[in-house]
């Protein structure tokens, strides 16, 4: 509060003085403005790093315990659910492996289940064959566009 009522006082005093243009008081007066502008500066910057949102919470962890607690149990949840997250991670990826195993025992199943079938095609076509006096018999479809 008081910061702001110095830097404000600084600035009017500041425009006060280049505005005057005094011919005795000139030579006198650019000395006092550089050291009014000098503290100014000083002013706006101690103004900033008061108004620091990373100092506003330090003095806020130091002189307000509410604050600590609700701090203090933010990052436990966060940590909670970090620990949540992990574990659901390692579940899908164990899924994943999971998937992945089936997907190749289905694979495998299939090629085995292909070849069974072109062998009964085969074996279908052999039977047709002897009723028909051996003539050759080709089945369509089926196991042979795989």
């Amino acid at each position: 509060m008081y910061i702001l009522q110095l830097e404000s006082f600084l600035k009017v005093r500041l425009l006060e003085m280049q505005g005057d243009n005094d011919l005795l008081t000139l030579s006198h007066l650019s000395e006092s403005t550089q050291s009014i502008a000098a503290m100014l500066d000083s002013v706006q910057v101690a103004k900033s790093l008061i108004s620091d949102p990373s100092t506003q919470h330090l003095h806020n962890v130091k002189h307000s315990p509410r604050f600590l607690d609700h701090l203090v149990s933010t990052v436990e949840h966060k940590r909670s659910l970090i620990e949540k997250l992990a574990a659901s991670q390692q579940a899908v990826h164990q899924k994943g492996k999971e998937a992945l195993e089936e997907a190749q025992n289905l694979q495998n199943k299939q090629k085995l289940i292909v070849e069974k079938t072109k062998e009964l095609q085969t074996q279908i076509e052999k039977d047709i064959s002897k009723k028909y006096k051996n003539r050759p018999v080709n089945l369509m479809g089926g196991v042979a566009t795989l």
